[in-house]
């Protein structure tokens, strides 16, 4: 089976599209939540980074096959036989992208240079984007 993979841009802009997700989702449930008790950054941060890492690594193995962003620019992350992740599958892809966050995100500027447009997340999971 023959993939068209999703390059460093398209990518890019789904990651944008989820960062935003991420803060506004953080924002609004730091407040309802947590505003009550204290109207702290820390409060702010650590909801934050719960959702995103829920989001960043359990989205993937739905039936999305990916986050809102890349759902919204019509791409999805696959195993390497063309797949849907297990959920196990997604928890090491997102672990892995905390690797390719490493040194001023030479990890994802990978995507860039590689044939298969791989992150080295998506090389140490064995995983690929493609769009739909």
């Amino acid at each position: 089976m023959q993939f068209k993979y999703a390059g460093f841009w398209i990518r890019f802009g789904a990651y944008a599209i989820d960062f935003f997700i991420i803060i506004v989702l953080g924002y609004i449930l730091s407040q309802v939540f947590l505003g009550i008790f204290t109207k702290s950054n820390v409060t702010y941060n650590l909801v934050t980074d719960l959702i995103g890492i829920f989001y960043l690594m359990f989205l993937p193995a739905t039936k999305l096959q990916g986050t809102i962003g890349k759902f919204t620019v019509g791409i999805k992350v696959i195993n390497k036989d063309g797949s849907r992740l297990s959920l196990l599958d997604a928890i090491s892809r997102g672990l892995a992208q905390c690797v390719s966050s490493f040194i001023l995100c030479i990890g994802y500027i990978m995507i860039a240079f590689s044939s298969r447009k791989t992150a080295l997340h998506d090389k140490l999971a064995n995983t690929y984007v493609v769009y739909k």
